[in-house]
């Protein structure tokens, strides 16, 4: 059997977001410690390397999580669209802060076109990214677009 990457499934398989393993350490125990809502892995981390996009992916994630467990709104969603953009910022192509940002469009800022943009963004980045498919039949359903969002929703899943 024979595997055959595209040039953007190569590109991703063999990029390097930080030159520092320590700083990749901390970031994956960041996405550990997020789900118990703490964001102290991304904050070593990006102290570590300030230039680590995927380290304030992290934050703006955890931001989002907690926004619906334990904090105000409008005192977290300001600071997820800060960490996406300081992301995208960083490295335009990584998929998971245009998701993180299509987020924060859809279920805080209600700016739909901003949304679709990122979505559209993020598509183009990795269109077999689950999470996207997940956020975008969100987005869909805020729409009206109940039959399109069911069908991303089974596209996530896939």
């Amino acid at each position: 059997m024979r595997l055959r990457l595209s040039n953007t499934q190569m590109a991703h398989m063999t990029k390097r977001q930080t030159p520092n393993p320590e700083a990749y350490q901390l970031y994956l125990k960041g996405r550990y410690f997020a789900a118990q809502f703490t964001p102290e892995g991304f904050r070593q981390a990006i102290a570590l390397d300030p230039t680590y996009a995927l380290a304030y992916d992290g934050m703006s994630y955890y931001y989002t999580l907690i926004e619906d467990q334990a904090e105000v709104p409008a005192e977290v969603m300001p600071k997820s669209e800060e960490a996406a953009r300081k992301a995208i910022e960083l490295d335009d192509s990584l998929v998971q802060p245009h998701v993180e940002q299509a987020f924060n469009y859809t279920l805080y800022d209600f700016d739909w076109p901003a949304a679709e943009r990122e979505f559209q963004r993020a598509f183009s980045l990795n269109p077999d990214y689950a999470p996207a498919h997940e956020i975008y039949s969100w987005y869909l359903i805020s729409q009206g677009n109940s039959e399109k969002a069911i069908q991303e929703a089974r596209r996530g899943v896939e």
